[in-house]
């Protein structure tokens, strides 16, 4: 009996015996990623999103996911009214959580605190003010009231500062400090009071607290790094 025989009689005796021949590496397929892994690695990378690595995978997957449901993608933006459907995955409004979509936005629109609530948010969240809220601009924000919620003051701080680092250079010069900040501490009023109305004498004095604070901290610098940035929130 040949070789070549006594090789292929070899292997027929193997898949009778419920064996099988090892597949060809060509054959071998590798399982598909769970979506979860996806959706950090395809389109929107979270380093290319800024602040979403402080955000859970669940909480991302769950912030994904409604905006697929709303047609948008990370290249899309929220309209206003796609925006109230979805204001429960960022703001920590007890009423309106574990709420369907539709629900959540006959509430917002038979509630005229809410209503306004929602609209002052809007303005707030779209930091590239195009009359949208896009996927990076929603995260920031989840993350932001996120820390707020669980007390996380150091992811608070590191949100704020992208919040306002509006050119994303890494940086904060004066300009971005004195045009958001103030507004940053407003939304965190606004939650804690239910309100979009805050005293103005307050805000007179919060703003000439951020006005004293810039001008001191931007004598011999042009710019903040983090670290530059948590002193100065220190100091006001």
């Amino acid at each position: 009996m040949s070789a070549r025989t006594g090789g292929a009689t070899k292997r027929e005796g193997t898949r009778a015996c419920g064996g099988s021949a090892a597949p060809s590496p060509t054959t071998v397929r590798r399982p598909k990623q769970p979506r979860r892994l996806r959706v950090a690695r395809k389109g929107a990378p979270r380093a290319a999103l800024g602040l979403t690595g402080y955000l859970t995978a669940d909480r991302l997957q769950k912030i994904h996911t409604a905006f697929e449901k709303t047609g948008k993608r990370y290249d899309g933006e929220l309209t206003r009214e796609e925006f109230v459907q979805l204001i429960s995955l960022v703001l920590p409004v007890a009423e309106l959580k574990n709420v369907s979509p539709e629900v959540v936005s006959w509430v917002v629109n038979n509630d005229a605190d809410l209503r306004a609530m929602c609209d002052a948010f809007f303005n707030l969240m779209d930091i590239d003010k195009s009359n949208g809220i896009n996927f990076r601009e929603f995260c920031l924000w989840a993350s932001f009231f996120d820390s707020m919620e669980h007390e996380d003051a150091g992811t608070m701080v590191n949100t704020i500062f992208d919040i306002l680092d509006v050119d994303h250079s890494g940086t904060l010069d004066a300009e971005e400090i004195r045009g958001g900040y103030g507004k940053i501490v407003k939304a965190m009023k606004s939650l804690d009071t239910r309100t979009v109305d805050i005293d103005d004498g307050e805000m007179e004095q919060l703003n000439a607290d951020i006005t004293r604070a810039v001008n001191a901290f931007f004598k011999d610098k042009k710019e903040l790094s983090r670290e530059q940035f948590q002193q100065f929130l220190n100091s006001l």
